[in-house]
């Protein structure tokens, strides 16, 4: 048994363990509506991570193209694993940029 706070549009806006002041809905772990509450908020979670990795992960490759601009780091320092993978960011990137520029307004 879950005790659930609904928002004005009768949608599950939080669920609680307990009810200590008497004014939430019971419902059973499995209905429907909680499980489908649970998902929600289990997708939304996983976006974040999602949306952080692919944030960070630009931050590293324009970091990497830093140092290496500055010649710190050489691409020959990296594996090969790794170094096919950054040609090949570069590669989209470029594909990108070359799109975006049809699409410019002058």
């Amino acid at each position: 048994m879950v005790f659930v706070k609904r928002d004005p549009n009768n949608a599950i806006c939080a669920i609680y363990a307990n009810d200590k002041n008497g004014e939430l809905e019971a419902l059973d772990n499995n209905d429907a509506e909680v499980i489908a509450f649970l998902t929600q908020c289990a997708l939304e979670k996983q976006y974040s991570f999602l949306k952080s990795d692919l944030d960070l992960i630009r931050v590293l490759e324009d970091l990497i193209q830093i140092l290496m601009e500055k010649n710190l780091i050489s691409i020959t320092d990296f594996p090969l694993p790794v170094i096919e993978k950054l040609i090949a960011r570069q590669k989209i990137r470029k594909q990108f940029e070359d799109v975006s520029k049809l699409f410019d307004e002058d």
